[in-house]
């Protein structure tokens, strides 16, 4: 048996062969083409995961809906794209440029707080259990410490240099995260609306 750290350099040597930066962290994209490939992006998953993934401490991943995105360092993207193209169509990657501008402003920053979700995410449905889902409690408690103790951490030079400098480390939070929660809840409806348009078009169009 070929021991990790063999492993481990192997890939960074053909990354390199390949011109693949291992510094840097790769998008990988996966259509979903079925209701089925859900189910196999997972075992999939589970395989990369418990073959190395566990040692990259910046992988993440993100749910699109029509395709998933996952994000690996470049020493483990050769490896990654071999497991995922056995199961996959049309399997894409490039380096990681956000669309965000202050994710790609402060992308290791990011890149760390993107991998502890989603080591939460997978550790839960990869445990030794019947009962694999997350329930809204876990959801509600875990995602309000998440965003308290952002604001707490970072209420002190944030009251100093915004518009909200006039209320107390309470109020500072309730106006900011009321502020996030209209705005998500906007874009999210403008979401819902253009893709229950399109499903409108699409079905207009079959019935000519």
């Amino acid at each position: 048996m070929i021991p990790d750290k063999i492993k481990d350099f192997l890939s960074i040597l053909k990354a390199g062969l390949e011109g693949i930066d291992p510094s840097k962290i790769y998008t990988i994209t996966v259509p979903l083409k079925s209701e089925d490939s859900e189910l196999v992006f997972w075992d999939v998953m589970y395989t990369i995961y418990k073959d190395f993934l566990y040692r990259d401490n910046r992988w993440h991943l993100f749910f699109e809906g029509k395709y998933n995105e996952l994000r690996v360092s470049g020493r483990y993207l050769h490896r990654a794209l071999e497991i995922l193209n056995s199961e996959f169509t049309e399997v894409t990657h490039k380096v990681w440029i956000d669309g965000h501008p202050i994710v790609e402003e402060h992308k290791e920053f990011f890149a760390y707080i993107f991998h502890y979700y989603s080591i939460i995410n997978i550790t839960n449905l990869l445990r030794d259990s019947d009962d694999k889902e997350i329930d809204d409690d876990f959801i509600m408690s875990f995602g309000d410490r998440v965003l308290h103790c952002f604001m707490n951490m970072i209420s002190p030079g944030a009251r100093n240099s915004t518009n909200l400098s006039r209320y107390n480390p309470i109020g500072f939070e309730a106006i900011l995260t009321s502020q996030i929660a209209v705005g998500r809840s906007y874009y999210n409806g403008y979401l819902t609306g253009a893709e229950s348009a399109k499903r409108l078009e699409v079905k207009e169009d079959d019935s000519c």
